[in-house]
């Protein structure tokens, strides 16, 4: 199997808690930019709603401490969340490229409402 290019559940545990804690930084800033259009379009509704609830109670909190928090009290469903996008990840959990790179690379090929 190739160290690229591997889907989050092929992952080994260790792999998967470095990408969930990298999509949990992009999944902060992104509720805090109001930029999750993308990740919603994939996701189900009521993860995503779990999730955004938690961070829009504690939004006065850094980033670091609010990925924190999320995580200890919504882990299973930034689990669901993650599992349901297309991303791919390197051997040791990175992404096969960035959040932000996906994103776009997302955006570019949706529809665009007129």
């Amino acid at each position: 199997m190739s160290a690229e290019g591997l889907s989050f559940a092929d992952l080994s545990e260790e792999a998967q808690k470095t990408a969930l804690d990298s999509f949990a930084d992009f999944y902060v800033a992104g509720f805090k930019a109001d930029d999750l259009e993308i990740i919603n379009m994939n996701a189900n509704d009521e993860d995503m709603a779990m999730i955004n609830h938690l961070i829009g109670e504690n939004k006065f909190m850094t980033n670091d401490n609010l990925k924190e928090v999320s995580l200890a009290r919504t882990k299973q469903n930034y689990l669901n969340v993650i599992k349901s996008l297309d991303m791919t990840y390197t051997q040791d959990g990175q992404p096969s490229e960035s959040w932000v790179k996906w994103t776009r690379e997302h955006r570019k090929s949706e529809p665009s409402e007129d």
